[in-house]
Formats: structure tokens, C-alpha cells, sequence
């Protein structure tokens, strides 16, 4: 069974036979930058060995693992090298698939059972972080905080310094499809999107209080705060990407785009603040300017009718990356400073197919972290 790296040219991909993995429940990618050669080095790659009572993953090499891929335009060496993770992680919704949160370089959040987890990328271990007495369907860690939704209309705020329960609710009956943790100021807005066709804001300083509802005609699946906290962008069981801009507690829309031709599932923005992407369950992603109301760039999963399920674009730092996966096996990473190239990694072996929990970035921006539910 190969494990295949896909190399990255201008909008096509070639299939590349590098490694062979078994039982891979986490796949951490290592991302550097070289000048116009780029060279894929797998030949070292370390074992990582398994938690708990798991088997350590096996990982066979290939006999030539360095391989020399020569771009004259072409300066990113997207994948260098790879490690392996045993953490299972833990869809309760079939569509949602933002699971995998990163706080620091060292360390991972991801869903397992009715907790959430925080494993330690260096020791490889995993502790409990949260214990829910329901089945979380989301969660986000940000600003020195952890927020989990549940299919009841849960919502639990966890204060990751002084590592305390700060609020316990219920909204409404239906599902929180997503949360989002979004600095503002002095103060930290937690946006939830909900089955009841809202996304509302709540401020950790006024002890979570609801101070806005954006209200829609359809359900709601993913809400993004840009980075300066002047914008928003949402999607949902519509073929529609809204954009707002935010003026205190004051939300208004600006645009509507329409590219889909399914339900949105997630979005997201770039360090910068002026791009945003949008990821569909028809298996496009869009990406747009807020300067302008013309897409600036449009991606396709790997065959018809695949859905793409997560989308981020990578922290400031000299990579600049779009990262989307798909529902099942294959992630595809994207140069953000052009949009011209695009390299799709396949994260199982042979022909099997493997559900995606959720992408991550490392603070740094030079690593990614992919999800998978196998265990």
C-alpha cells in the first residue's frame, strides 16, 4: 500500500508513490519555503509511538525517499516531512467537520467521546481538557479560551489559564453547527451558529451576555470574525456567502455572493483581513476580496460531488497557504499569495477512505495538522 503525495503544478496534480502508513489517526505536516527548487525528504521521518493501549504506528519507507521537484516559478516546498499521531478523534455530526484546534506549537485540541482533549504534540499524550455531559458537535480555542457547542443547543466556555468552567448554557433546542472565538478589544465575542437560523454573539466580559442576533431564513453553519474584527463573514444551508461589517455591537450586510450550488459549511480569512474563503458541500471553495465583489479565485475537490467540510488559511507568517479538506481522505493546499498552485495530499493508505475531523495550522504557520477518525 502507498501512501501518495500529490506534487504541486499549476492546477493539476501528478500522483507521487512516497511512503506507506498504517493506522493513522493524526498526520502533522511540516511546511518550509525554498527558493525555486524544492526538495520532498521523507527518508527520516520519525515513528511516533501510540497512547494508551494503541498499537505505534508502522511507517515503511521508501527505498529513494528524496525526491528533487525543480519549479522555476514556483518557490514553495509545501510538505518536507510528516509525523505521525495516535489521538482518534471523534465526529457527532456527519457534515461538521472543524475538530482539530492548535493553541501553540506543542500542543493540539481535538473532540474524543463526550470530552475534549488536549494532546501534547511532543510527549504524545493526551489528556482530558473538558468533560461534557453531552456530545459536542463543535468547538473552538482562542484568546486564552475553549468553547464547545452540542446538537441540544449547548454551550460551555472554558478559561484555559485559570483552567475553569466560566459559563454553562442552553440555546434554544437545536444544534450549534459552529462556534468561534473572536478578540475584540478588550474583550472576547463568542459567535455561534445555530440550527435555528441565527448567529449570535456573546461577550465573555459581560458574563456572556447576547449582544447581537443576525437572524437568516435558513439554518446557519459556520460564522468567521476577521482579524482586525471589522468584518464577518457566514454560511449556510443556503448557496449563499454573506459578508457584514461590524460597527460595535451593530452588524450590517454588505454583500451577498453566490458560487454554490449546495449548503456552505465553513469559511474563513486570511492574516491580513481582506481575503476570505468559503468551502461548500458541492465540493467548491471561493475565495474573495473585500475590496471587490468579483471572486478572485475557485477551487474543486478531487472528483465530483466530494464536499469539502473545513477551510483555513494559514497565521501571518512567510507561508502564505489556503488549507481545505474534504469529507473523506484528501486535504489540498493552496498557494494564498497567487492562487495558481494547488498541491492535494492524500492522507491514507492504498484505496481506502478515511473520514477528516478537522485541519489546523500551527501558530507558526509552518505546520498542519489533519484529523482523522481511525482507531
Amino acid at each position: 500500500q502507498d501512501h501518495h503525495l500529490v506534487e504541486p503544478t499549476p492546477r493539476e496534480t501528478r500522483r507521487m508513490d512516497n511512503l506507506a502508513l498504517q493506522f493513522i489517526n493524526w498526520i502533522e505536516f511540516s511546511l518550509e519555503m525554498e527558493q525555486n527548487e524544492m526538495e520532498v525528504d521523507l527518508g527520516n521521518v520519525p515513528v511516533q509511538n501510540a497512547v494508551g493501549n494503541l498499537d505505534a504506528v508502522r511507517m515503511h519507507r521508501n527505498t529513494q525517499p528524496t525526491v528533487q521537484l525543480n519549479r522555476d516559478s514556483f518557490e514553495y516546498n509545501y510538505i518536507k516531512k510528516q509525523q505521525l499521531h495516535r489521538c482518534p478523534t471523534t465526529i457527532h455530526h456527519w457534515q461538521l467537520r472543524d475538530l482539530l484546534q492548535v493553541q501553540n506549537r506543542d500542543e493540539a485540541f481535538c473532540i474524543q467521546k463526550t470530552s475534549i482533549s488536549r494532546y501534547n504534540l511532543q510527549l504524545q499524550k493526551a489528556e482530558e481538557e473538558l468533560e461534557l455531559s453531552f456530545e459536542p458537535t463543535c468547538f473552538a480555542v482562542g484568546n486564552g479560551y475553549l468553547v464547545a457547542g452540542g446538537n441540544g443547543g449547548q454551550l460551555v466556555l472554558k478559561d484555559l489559564e485559570t483552567r475553569t468552567v466560566r459559563h454553562q448554557s442552553q440555546i434554544g433546542r437545536k444544534i450549534n453547527n459552529s462556534v468561534f472565538v473572536a478578540p475584540q478589544g478588550d474583550d472576547t465575542h463568542i459567535i455561534v451558529s445555530n440550527n435555528d437560523k441565527t448567529v449570535r454573539v456573546f461577550s465573555v466580559n459581560s458574563h456572556m451576555e447576547n449582544i447581537a442576533t443576525v437572524k437568516f431564513p435558513f439554518p446557519m453553519n459556520y460564522a468567521a470574525v476577521s482579524p482586525s474584527g471589522t468584518h464577518l463573514v457566514t454560511v449556510g444551508d443556503s448557496f449563499h456567502t454573506f459578508l457584514f461589517s461590524i460597527q460595535g455591537n451593530m452588524y450590517h450586510r454588505l454583500q451577498i455572493f453566490k458560487e454554490f450550488n449546495d449548503s456552505g459549511m465553513s469559511c474563513a480569512w486570511d492574516s491580513s483581513g481582506t481575503k476570505f474563503a468559503a468551502a461548500s458541500q458541492d465540493g467548491t471553495v471561493c475565495v474573495w476580496d473585500i475590496r471587490s465583489s468579483n471572486l478572485l479565485a475557485k477551487f474543486k475537490s478531487h472528483k465530483a460531488g466530494a464536499a469539502c467540510r473545513c477551510i483555513k488559511f494559514s497565521p501571518s507568517s512567510p507561508i502564505d497557504l489556503l488549507v481545505f479538506s474534504e469529507h473523506q481522505s484528501y486535504v489540498h493546499v493552496i498557494d494564498a499569495r497567487t492562487f495558481n498552485n494547488e498541491q492535494m495530499i492524500r492522507c491514507v493508505s492504498g484505496n481506502e477512505e478515511e473520514h477528516i475531523s478537522g485541519i489546523a495550522f500551527a501558530p507558526s504557520g509552518d505546520r498542519i495538522m489533519v484529523g482523522m477518525t481511525s482507531g
